[in-house]
């Protein structure tokens, strides 16, 4: 198992909820992240407004390092590969194309989130394979927004999961979370130019905090405020 990682076994399947905000699935040789938002400091910078240059080719990279260290012949993302049309442009699809041909072995598939348009969609056919609906394997539906349906068990993204941790009147942190409800497991946005929403979560539910070098179970520490 990758150091690091935490083991989860949902319908029988074996999932590993890895530090770099991704879930391996060892069986189907995938890789699984949510919300990369490719070009969002373009969208930015196309309104006026002073962002850093550089997080989209750094998450390029970090794809690249993902796939290629755990030999995954797939990679997923559950929606929001992409910001936007105005932060995409051709130096960027020149980017995707390169990590691409660098691995001729990987698929590149995507759920059509929200801000994947149907321009971003049409411009990178031939880089991605698009699902427009929820896609399903061996009991899973993966898809963008978080839901329960019938006989499957979801994976999705959507709302970038955090939690704070801490005590009151002292310090606290936001903490990137996996976020397992009944029926469905929500992943933290992997994008590394994105914000987060803070869970309130339920009894029920379960949290998997990211670190730089671990996931943890956070409700077994008792950590929440």
């Amino acid at each position: 198992m990758p150091e690091g990682a935490h083991e989860l076994l949902l319908d029988g399947e074996r999932l590993l909820l890895h530090p770099a905000r991704a879930v391996l699935w060892p069986a189907a040789a995938m890789a699984i992240v949510a919300d990369v938002h490719l070009g969002k400091e373009g969208v930015f910078a196309a309104h006026g407004m002073a962002v850093p240059r550089g997080p989209s080719r750094d998450d390029l990279t970090r794809l690249g390092e993902l796939v290629d260290a755990h030999a995954c012949t797939r990679l997923l993302v559950l929606g929001d590969l992409f910001h936007g049309a105005s932060g995409v442009d051709d130096a960027l699809l020149d980017a995707v194309t390169a990590w691409r041909a660098a691995r001729p072995g990987v698929r590149l598939l995507a759920i059509a989130g929200n801000h994947d348009r149907p321009e971003l969609q049409a411009r990178s056919a031939g880089l991605v394979e698009w699902c427009r609906d929820d896609l399903r394997e061996r009991g899973f539906a993966f898809r963008h927004e978080p839901g329960v349906v019938p006989d499957a068990f979801v994976l999705a993204g959507h709302v970038h999961p955090v939690c704070r941790l801490g005590t009151v009147g002292r310090d606290r942190l936001r903490m990137p979370v996996f976020w397992q409800r009944p029926g469905c497991l929500v992943l933290p946005a992997f994008g590394s130019f994105t914000g987060g929403w803070t869970l309130r979560p339920a009894p029920e539910d379960r949290l998997y905090g990211v670190g730089p070098d671990a996931v943890i179970p956070l409700k077994m520490l008792g950590a929440l405020q």
